[in-house]
Formats: structure tokens, sequence, C-alpha cells
């Protein structure tokens, strides 16, 4: 990653306990949490790339999607990905590959 201009940042989603067997619990940060989070990772080190795992719920899926509104507004704003000065996104590319466990 680093190799390639980026840092790798996480924001925590939720808190699992689990094992090879299966989980056994999970506790999801609140979107006060995540939007923190999101907002002081982004003040530190405006993102270039974003890949999505796993959204623990509800809250955090309303907190990320309005956090990658904003980005890709301010991106628009600043004339795109190649036009984004400091302290604007340009966050290209995105992925999204969703962590489901199925536990029988």
């Amino acid at each position: 990653c680093h190799s390639l201009g980026a840092h790798g940042c996480t924001v925590v989603t939720a808190l699992t306990a689990q094992n090879s067997v299966g989980v056994r619990h999970v506790e999801l940060a609140s979107g006060d949490s995540v939007r923190a989070t999101l907002h002081a990772l982004a003040a530190d080190l405006p993102p270039r790339a974003i890949k999505i795992g796993m959204l623990g719920g509800e809250a955090s899926v309303l907190e990320v999607g309005a956090f990658l509104a904003a980005a890709e507004a301010a991106t628009e704003e600043a004339g795109g990905a190649e036009g984004a000065a400091a302290g604007a996104y340009a966050a290209r590319p995105f992925a999204a590959s969703p962590s489901v466990v199925c536990d029988p």
C-alpha cells in the first residue's frame, strides 16, 4: 500500500468474538464513533481509495454513506480526482466487499 502512495486506515464498525467455529458475540460501534473516526482519518490522510468490508449495522451504513456522498461532492467540486487539491477528497477507486458470516 505504502509503495503505491497510500496508507491503510481502518474504521471499526463492529467488534466480534469469534473463532474458526463461529461468531459468539457482536458489539456494534455507534454512528457517532464511526462518523468521528471517518472525519479524524480524512483530516489527517484524505482518502485516495476506499474499500468497504463489514458494516455492523444501520448506523454504520448511514454514516459511511453520508461520508461517501460528501467525498463525491468534494471531488466533483475540485474538478474530479485529478483536480482535487489538499483537503478535497479524491477517493477513487472504490471497492465494496461486504463480509457476511453464515453461522449454521
